[in-house]
């Protein structure tokens, strides 16, 4: 069972995109590949700890879509 999320698009950031691939597992990718973005994950969202995910600066990074549930965005120090 999937619930995809609602992207919330920052003016001037790459567009994170989401396809799922193998089983158990999902691309994220974003357009244009503008560099300086960073992939970051946290766990919860209240409160938040966003760290970089393991992919680091790869364009696409694919990623468990296990439990439990795990969140994205793009940042760019």
């Amino acid at each position: 069972f999937w619930v995809l999320p609602v992207a919330v698009q920052t003016p001037g950031a790459p567009m994170l995109h989401l396809t799922k691939t193998a089983p158990g597992f999902v691309t994220i990718w974003w357009t244009p590949p503008i560099p300086g973005f960073k992939l970051q994950s946290t766990d919860s969202l209240s409160p938040t700890n966003w760290v970089n995910a393991p992919s680091g600066t790869n364009n696409p990074a694919t990623v468990p879509a296990t439990l439990p549930a795990r969140f994205y965005r793009l940042f760019k120090p």
